[in-house]
């Protein structure tokens, strides 16, 4: 019944009571309140490039009725994993069947951290989906040496086209998973996606044939 949208960065320690602030102050205020809070900071704020006053704060709100809920870990003396969590009903009148807390999100957060994954993606693999998360991953492999760039890249291109193209669906959508993750080594790509019951066996067959042969 809900879209959640999560979000976790770094925030200096120093900037925590501000933002604090920023949202118990539009947590706290009605539909009325919002709007002329709205005007008000649009009018006496001084509006940058580093921020908007916390006008991105009063337009989710107004935008989807509902709480910011929100967290703060310290990680040291310095900085903070500030953890946002906002939720989009498809219908405002009609209760949520499954809550996504925030404490989730810490503990998938972590579990991603401890396995160094870099990108995780699962869902739609259509073209067009596919496009973003190569542009991702160039973005953040560019300090790689240029050969290890390609290697990546290709065998990217490759996994998720393979996904693309012959993952089993009854519907127009591709479903499966991918993740990108980086060691010390290099890096690891890991692929999901279904596959209809009556062609596992020949395939695993074909694939521990691949995995017997050397590289002539």
């Amino acid at each position: 019944d809900t879209f959640y949208i999560i979000t976790a960065n770094l925030i200096e320690n120093s900037k925590i009571g501000y933002v604090k602030e920023k949202i118990h102050e539009v947590n706290n205020l009605d539909e009325e309140g919002l709007k002329q809070l709205y005007i008000k900071v649009l009018k006496n704020r001084k509006i940058s490039d580093k921020g908007g006053a916390g006008l991105g704060f009063i337009e989710m709100v107004r935008k989807t009725k509902g709480k910011l809920v929100f967290d703060f870990v310290p990680l040291n003396d310095e900085v903070s994993f500030f953890y946002f969590q906002i939720g989009l009903k498809k219908n405002q009148e009609t209760e949520d069947n499954v809550k996504i807390e925030i404490a989730e999100t810490k503990t998938l957060h972590k579990i991603l951290s401890e396995h160094n994954a870099m990108i995780v993606h699962k869902g739609n693999f259509s073209q067009e989906a596919i496009k973003p998360m190569l542009i991702m991953v160039q973005d953040n492999i560019k300090n790689e040496d240029l050969a290890g760039q390609r290697k990546v890249f290709h065998i990217m291109v490759e996994t998720l086209q393979n996904i693309s193209k012959h993952a089993y669906s009854d519907e127009e959508d591709k479903e499966g998973i991918f993740i990108l993750c980086k060691t010390e080594d290099g890096y690891i790509i890991n692929t999901g996606n279904y596959i209809k019951v009556d062609k596992v066996e020949n395939f695993r067959k074909y694939l521990e044939k691949l995995q017997n042969f050397n590289k002539e």
